[in-house]
């Protein structure tokens, strides 16, 4: 059953059809008759097709919940069909919790609009927030309205076609081989293997934290990246992507650390960086140990890498220093091994990985 009849005001016209299935009607206003007829035919045509549903009463807020509920437990998955990792899950949960819901959270999802979510992308844009940190935002609402016009829950997606201003990274500055090098050596010794691995291997700090000496042939000079180390969760995950699981080449330089850290620490199985025994641990441990924490792989470094005035070298000792995280350290084996091809005007990383 459907209709379109003129409101008392002669400038609109009020459309609806009957939605069998969720036995409710969907209605819409048009300023010309024609508008309202057009509407009304392709609307009868979804809802034969299953493609169109009566508008949901959710909020932003419930839809929201309904789905975190559905990503951690698997069954809402990333576009490319990979459940989400925790640490992306986190990120989305403190977007939602901070931003979009205290603004957004009690419209009703079906209500929202492009506008709305404009308005709000800028709202955030002139608080003063970089473009990154808008995007981000914006992220975990995409993927909520996304799943909803998949279920036809929408019949458009409010967050399509949004403007947002242009993300213009930094250029980061990257260590370079001698750098590299000095700022290894100004770590206790203890540690020393673990910013080597992170420097000229180009580890993240859960695949630090995850590496197995099964998984290192200093004979062949190779490492092989299989899996990380998540501390919140306290599990450990696959790579992000296929090409997170990858071989590495073993610098000479980086052999020497591993080496010395396999004599001094007497094991050459289980964890390569361990951290406190943990005894009540999972059964993901190796041998009940923990894998070394943050306090050694984004935390400790600032003690001992602190800048002179001219930001190079650093001075060790110190309790201030600039945040150069295990990331930036990751980062810099791209710069070394581009430095390192022969031929390169810039090759002062050679021996390092010759």
């Amino acid at each position: 059953m459907s209709k379109a009849r003129s409101d008392r005001r002669p400038s609109t016209v009020e459309a609806e059809v009957y939605d069998a299935r969720s036995r409710r009607k969907i209605r819409k206003t048009f300023a010309t008759l024609a508008a309202a007829k057009g509407w009304r035919a392709d609307a009868l045509g979804a809802l034969r097709r299953g493609a169109m549903r009566a508008p949901s009463p959710v909020t932003v807020r419930q839809a929201a919940q309904t789905w975190l509920e559905g990503a951690r437990a698997g069954t809402i998955r990333a576009r490319g069909g990979d459940p989400y990792k925790p640490s992306v899950l986190r990120g989305y949960s403190g977007a939602l919790e901070s931003r979009v819901l205290p603004e957004l959270g009690a419209r009703r999802l079906a209500d929202l609009t492009r506008l709305d979510v404009q308005d709000f992308a800028d709202s955030l844009l002139a608080e003063g927030l970089d473009p990154s940190s808008v995007r981000n935002a914006l992220m975990p609402l995409r993927a909520i309205c996304r799943r909803a016009l998949s279920r036809g829950d929408l019949t458009v997606n409010p967050t399509a076609a949004i403007e947002l201003p242009a993300v213009r990274g930094r250029r980061e500055r990257f260590a370079s081989a001698d750098e590299a090098a000095r700022l290894i050596a100004a770590v206790p010794k203890s540690d020393r293997a673990l910013w080597a691995t992170g420097f000229y291997a180009g580890l993240r700090r859960g695949e630090l934290q995850a590496l197995r000496w099964d998984d290192v042939d200093l004979a062949k000079g190779t490492l092989r990246v299989e899996q990380a180390w998540d501390e919140k969760e306290r599990v450990y995950l696959e790579p992000r992507s296929a090409a997170g699981r990858r071989t590495v080449p073993v610098a000479p330089a980086l052999r020497d650390h591993l080496d010395e850290h396999m004599l001094a620490t007497g094991r050459s199985s289980g964890l390569v960086f361990e951290g406190a025994v943990d005894v009540h641990g999972p059964r993901e441990y190796h041998h009940h140990a923990r894998p070394l924490g943050p306090p050694a792989t984004s935390q400790r470094q600032p003690r001992y890498w602190m800048p002179t005035s001219a930001g190079w070298p650093p001075r060790p000792i110190g309790p201030k220093s600039t945040r150069r995280r295990s990331h930036r350290t990751r980062r810099s084996i791209g710069s070394l091994r581009r430095r390192a091809r022969p031929g390169s005007p810039r090759d002062r990383s050679r021996c390092c990985f010759a």
